[in-house]
C-alpha cells in the first residue's frame, strides 16, 4: 500500500505541518527515509487537552489558553520535534456522554482544538479517546470522528526505522454492537505489528487512549483506589483495561517486541519504569484539567536514538 506522504519538522517547508488527515490506515513521514544518514531526534506526546472539560462544559477559554501556551513551547523547541501524537480526548462534550442538547458544543470545541493545533509546526497526528467518540462504540460515532479527523486507527514510519502503530482503544473497551468493527480493529492490529516486525523495525511504538494497565499488568479490574475531579471521586478502574481484554493485548504486543505505548485518560502520570516484560507502559498527564494534585498541565517529549533502537522521555509542564 502506498502510503500518503508528510513533511518532516527538517524539511524546511511547510506542505503539510499541523493536523494530519491520515487516510487509506497509514502515512508516512519525509523525514523517515531509512537510507537517510540517521541522527538523534524527538516527538511529542499530548494527551487530554478535553477542551470544555475544566469547566464541565460551561466555557473552555481557559483550556484554549492553556494549549495554546503549549504549542508555542512546542513550537519554540530546538531543535524542533519531528512530529507530535495527541493519544485521545481532544474534546470534552460527546452527545453519548452529555446528551443531544450539547452536539453544539462539541463541534464548537473541535474546531477550537483544530485552530490551536494546526499551528503546530511538524505534523501532528490524532487518536480518539472516549470523550470523542462515546464510551460504547457505534458506527455513527466513528463515522463522526472520521469526518473529523481522518482515520481511527493507521500506522505510518518514523525517523530511523521506528515504526508506530496508532489504534482506538474504544474497540476494546466496549465495542457494544459493533462486532464486526472490533474485529477489523484486531485483525489489522495484528497484521499491523507483523508488519513492523517484517519490515526489520529498529523500535514499535503503540499510541491509544486507555491504558492496558495504570500500575502493575496483574492489577484487578475493580482498584481500591480513586482519582478525584472537583467534587468527584471517580474509581481507578474506570481507567484502564479489563484483565482479559488487557492480557491478551499485552501478550499480543509482546509477541511482536513492542517497545512502548504511549496513552492517556488517567490525567495523570504513571510511575517511571511501568512495564509489562519488555514493554513500557507510558501514560501522560493531561494537556488541561488534572485529576492528581501533584501534576500539572503539560506534554512528554520522547527522545530516540541515532539506532532507533532507545528511548529517553520526560513530563514537562506547560509555560504560561
Amino acid at each position: 500500500m502506498t502510503c500518503k506522504l508528510y513533511v518532516g519538522a527538517d524539511t524546511g517547508t511547510r506542505d503539510r505541518m499541523g493536523l494530519v488527515r491520515v487516510q487509506g490506515r497509514c502515512a508516512q513521514l519525509a523525514s523517515s527515509d531509512n537510507d537517510a544518514a540517521q541522527k538523534s531526534y524527538e516527538f511529542v506526546v499530548v494527551a487530554d487537552p478535553q477542551l470544555g472539560m475544566t469547566h464541565a462544559n460551561a466555557g473552555w477559554d481557559d483550556d484554549v489558553k492553556l494549549c495554546n501556551a503549549m504549542v508555542a513551547q512546542i513550537n519554540a523547541r530546538v531543535p524542533p520535534p519531528e512530529f507530535v501524537v495527541v493519544v485521545g480526548d481532544l474534546a470534552h462534550a460527546h452527545r453519548d456522554i452529555d446528551g443531544d442538547e450539547l452536539q453544539h458544543t462539541a463541534e464548537a470545541q473541535h474546531a477550537d482544538f483544530k485552530r490551536c493545533f494546526d499551528q503546530l509546526s511538524c505534523a501532528t497526528f490524532v487518536l480518539p479517546g472516549n470523550h470523542d467518540v462515546g464510551n460504547v462504540v457505534k458506527r455513527s460515532n466513528v463515522r463522526e470522528y472520521t469526518d473529523r479527523y481522518g482515520d481511527d486507527f493507521y500506522t505510518f514510519w518514523a525517523p530511523n526505522k521506528v515504526w508506530c502503530v496508532v489504534l482506538n482503544s474504544q474497540y476494546l473497551v466496549d465495542p457494544g454492537e459493533e462486532q464486526s468493527m472490533k474485529e477489523e480493529h484486531e485483525t489489522w492490529m495484528k497484521q499491523a505489528l507483523k508488519e513492523g516486525v517484517d519490515s526489520g523495525a529498529k523500535a514499535i511504538f503503540v499510541f491509544m487512549h486507555v491504558p492496558p494497565f495504570l500500575r502493575d499488568a496483574d492489577e484487578p479490574d475493580l482498584l481500591e483506589t480513586v482519582s478525584h475531579w472537583k467534587t468527584f471521586a471517580i474509581p481507578d478502574g474506570y481507567f484502564h483495561l479489563s484483565g482479559g481484554i488487557r492480557r491478551e493485548l499485552l501478550q499480543l504486543f509482546d509477541k511482536f517486541h513492542v517497545s512502548a505505548v504511549f496513552c492517556g485518560h488517567w490525567h495523570q502520570n504513571n510511575a517511571p519504569g511501568t512495564r509489562y516484560n519488555n514493554i513500557e507502559v507510558i501514560i501522560t498527564s493531561a494537556a488541561c484539567a488534572q485529576l492528581s494534585l501533584d501534576t500539572k498541565p503539560g506534554f512528554r517529549v520522547i527522545q530516540v536514538s541515532e539506532t532507533g533502537s532507545s528511548y529517553t522521555h520526560e513530563y514537562i509542564e506547560i509555560k504560561q
